[in-house]
């Protein structure tokens, strides 16, 4: 117990100091029952903040993997990314898709493009572009404008039919006022496909949407 106390005050020590690696790794060591109560509450604390990361990625892998046991949207998701790239443990891009996948399906607004990615690539699951578009979609939706690129290079290919080429017009438009790469080329292509009075009315609702998102 004593060696436990001891632990938990130097944890103790070094939240105070705002050392929140050291923090986690002392935390990490608390394993008695008495002591786990407090180690327990100052690691979520860590966890809820994304403190106390190590740098090393075998020491960030095993962060994550205790913040998931905490149910932390994001611990999951940042495993799916490493089981993806193979950092800090072996590469396993079916284990990569399932944990993203659960990210997504509990509203982590980080997955939704990782996923459709998944999805349209056929990276640990079958290629399935309707699920693609599905995902996509709804990470557009939720702000990130780069998502607008795979569904126009869906919708080119006649299968993103949900979305017609004033909606992707619009986000088009937007995408190429923020620097967005391949927004802009996209949007003269798509402008080919559309009749003038389709491209005012885009024009018209994406300076509104913009307008809308800086005033508002």
């Amino acid at each position: 117990m004593n060696d436990e106390l001891s632990l938990l005050e130097q944890a103790k020590e070094y939240l105070k100091k705002e050392e929140f690696v050291k923090a986690y790794e002392v935390l990490s060591k608390c394993v008695l029952k008495e002591a786990k109560i407090k180690a327990f509450f100052w690691l979520n604390g860590l966890f809820e903040q994304r403190k106390g990361i190590p740098d090393d990625p075998e020491g960030a892998f095993e962060y994550y993997s205790f913040a998931e046991n905490f149910k932390h949207k994001y611990a999951t998701y940042e495993l799916g990314i490493k089981y993806l790239n193979g950092n800090g443990c072996q590469q396993n891009s079916v284990i990569a898709y399932k944990k993203i996948k659960t990210a997504a399906e509990n509203n982590y607004i980080q997955a939704y493009y990782k996923l459709g990615s998944l999805y349209y690539e056929g990276l640990g699951t079958p290629k399935n572009y309707e699920l693609a578009v599905k995902w996509f979609l709804q990470s557009l939706e939720s702000g990130h404008i780069e998502s607008v690129i795979p569904l126009f290079q869906l919708y080119r290919k006649n299968i993103c039919t949900v979305a017609d080429g004033v909606y992707l017009y619009k986000y088009l438009n937007i995408a190429a006022a923020v620097g967005v790469e391949e927004a802009a080329s996209s949007r003269t292509e798509l402008e080919l496909k559309l009749t003038p009075e389709e491209i005012v009315e885009a024009q018209r609702v994406s300076l509104k949407e913009w307008d809308d998102e800086i005033f508002k």
